[in-house]
């Protein structure tokens, strides 16, 4: 039989009513009204791998791709059970996207190999693109399909009837006199062949080859002629000459059981098992857009910050649309982030600053263009202007390198610490200091010039700090009434060599020459003792050790007098510990009495 090709129902009534005159068919139903036409290119399906057969691809991997074709639920398929309204760009995921059930007015078909993330074909490495002869019109892929399918169900005198297809009255369904819904316009790349290595030049929403018996083919890509030369192949996994296809079936017998919304299915989506191809393939339409309004801004012209805040406030239109920053003045100091299709938040790239204006006026005026452009390119654009207005700035500590906290390393006895320093770009602001934290109260501080000061100097062999271990924790703070900022610093105390402190010794009672007489000596330091008269040491205390501890030391000395009248007694001390120094200490006179009384 010669052969034919339905490549597109052209929108409801006068083709379908010339079918149906001719056929005498009994009835079909109306064409499905999809939602309003996007514009531009959308993504149809996406398959990412070779056709397999009907014997291996199961029913589960149709339902949740590809809308379930060859299953009586085709015609209830949705964007929401197909999964196509999760499927919103290039990888994505396979199966039909949401532009399949929703995209109308389509003019153009391409397939991409999905090497750019853009929706222009051009910007992939291997495309092709397809005009076609007619528009869908009101009607979405999907909807053409299931309208096609819907009318082969309802139609039992197709059966067995091969010869209807070469009929005038089939001819003038497709768009077109030449049997197919588009032609090749442009191509990139060498990828993209046919099984047969040639580019295919045409594209077919509907095929029905007239060579044997009928098989058919939809949304396909192939070269040659529909009359001659594809044979019962064209419905298998490597239809002849062909590049993609959706769906392939067996069209010589029974229509009804035999179309997509049946459970016949010979192929699933994608490339034959005998092309060369074995990459991505994705199928986008391109709709022309009928809208000519520009989105508006209903929000403020006009937006009121405070100093050192970013955010500036939400910008909104009247319809999807994509936020941009267009000119103005300012427009550099200024970013705008995504929130929604209607939205974007605008905010300052720096924090601004009243005292240190950044617009082009130095007046803490920031004025910008914005534009919204929707999906039909319309454009739209406002002016908005930013007034900063001032806000405390709060101080803060600079000394001691400025940081939350601080390390001062003082040697004991030092009385002073530092000097806290702080600034405040409020030049009227009146800063006070205090202190808190562990330590505070071996602290004062000045109130006005933030002088810090140990309340009496620290002594590392005495430490008062609250755990005794020479490290000092206090607390510091600025505050300008408003605000504070803080510093915690650690004051370690280090050791010092000392000298060490006596008086001079003391007798006990009244000096008798030939009777033993205790001299003492207290000292602040553990050391060795020895005792003097009138320069010469006294023989029974030539190195007496101290007893107790620190700072009450104790040394003493039996002295036997030998001679009477006025005797020197004083003493040499060397320390034990090398932090103090050995010293000698003040003169006692004595004087020594002459014993009244025998022996």
């Amino acid at each position: 039989m010669s052969g034919f090709l339905i490549s597109k129902i052209v929108r409801s009534g006068i083709a379908l009513a010339t079918l149906l005159a001719t056929f005498q068919f009994i009835s079909i139903s109306a064409p499905e009204v999809s939602d309003a036409a996007a514009a531009g290119w959308q993504i149809q399906m996406h398959t990412a791998s070779r056709k397999e057969s009907s014997g291996t691809w199961s029913t589960s991997s149709r339902l949740s791709k590809f809308a379930s074709p060859g299953t009586t639920s085709f015609p209830s398929a949705t964007a929401v059970s197909s999964g196509a309204n999760t499927r919103t760009s290039f990888g994505a995921g396979e199966g039909v996207y949401n532009a399949f059930f929703n995209q109308t007015g389509i003019t153009k078909v391409a397939f991409v190999d999905g090497s750019s993330s853009s929706l222009d074909p051009t910007t992939h490495t291997n495309y092709l693109i397809f005009d076609l002869v007619e528009s869908t019109g009101n009607e979405s892929f999907y909807a053409i399909l299931k309208r096609i399918d819907n009318y082969l169900a309802t139609n039992p005198s197709i059966a067995g009837n091969d010869t209807v297809f070469g009929s005038a009255s089939v001819v003038n369904m497709t768009a077109g006199t030449n049997g197919y819904s588009g032609t090749l316009t442009s191509s990139g790349g060498t990828g993209f062949k046919t099984n047969s290595n040639v580019t295919p030049t045409k594209f077919a929403v509907w095929g029905i080859n007239r060579d044997s018996d009928n098989d058919v083919q939809t949304m396909a890509a192939y070269s040659g002629d529909l009359n001659s030369g594809k044979g019962d192949s064209w419905r298998g996994d490597g239809p002849l000459e062909t590049f993609y296809s959706y769906w392939g079936g067996d069209f010589h017998s029974n229509t009804q059981t035999q179309r997509i919304g049946n459970g016949y299915v010979q192929t699933t989506p994608g490339v034959p098992t005998t092309a060369s191809w074995t990459g991505n393939v994705y199928l986008l339409a391109y709709s022309a857009s009928t809208d000519v309004t520009a989105p508006v801004f209903p929000s403020t012209e006009t937006f009121t910050v405070s100093e050192n805040t970013s955010s500036v406030g939400a910008i909104t239109t009247s319809e999807s649309a994509t936020i941009a920053i267009h000119g103005g003045a300012d427009f550099n100091k200024f970013s705008l982030s995504r929130l929604s299709d209607t939205a974007s938040s605008l905010s300052f790239l720096s924090p601004p600053d009243f005292e240190s204006p950044g617009d082009v006026g130095s007046n803490n005026i920031y004025d910008l263009v914005i534009r919204a452009t929707d999906e039909s390119a319309n454009i739209g654009y406002e002016t908005l202007t930013v007034t900063v207005t001032n806000a405390n700035d709060p101080p803060a500590i600079t000394s001691n390198g400025g940081g939350a906290t601080a390390s001062i390393t003082l040697a004991e006895n030092t009385l002073n610490v530092t000097t806290v320093t702080s600034t405040d770009q409020d030049s009227s602001a009146t800063l006070t200091y205090s202190i808190s934290g562990l330590d505070a109260l071996d602290f004062s501080i000045n109130g006005s010039s933030g002088l810090l000061s140990f309340v009496q100097s620290p002594d590392y062999e005495a430490p008062l700090d609250s755990d005794s271990d020479n490290s000092y924790i206090v607390v510091v703070s600025v505050s300008d009434a408003i605000t504070t900022d803080t510093q915690t610093i650690t004051v370690i105390i280090t050791n010092q060599n000392e000298s060490a402190s006596a008086g001079a010794p003391t007798i006990s009672g009244i000096a008798y020459k030939g009777v033993n007489t205790t001299i003492s000596l207290s000292i602040d330091a553990s050391a060795r003792v020895r005792f003097f008269v009138n320069g010469k040491r006294i023989a029974t205390c030539k190195d007496r050790i101290t007893s107790g501890s620190y700072p009450n030391n104790v040394a003493t000395c039996v002295w036997k007098p030998s001679t009477t009248g006025k005797n020197l007694i004083n003493a040499t001390i060397t320390p034990t510990s090398n932090t103090f120094t050995s010293v000698t200490t003040p003169t006692l006179e004595v004087f020594v009495f002459k014993r009244n009384t025998l022996r």
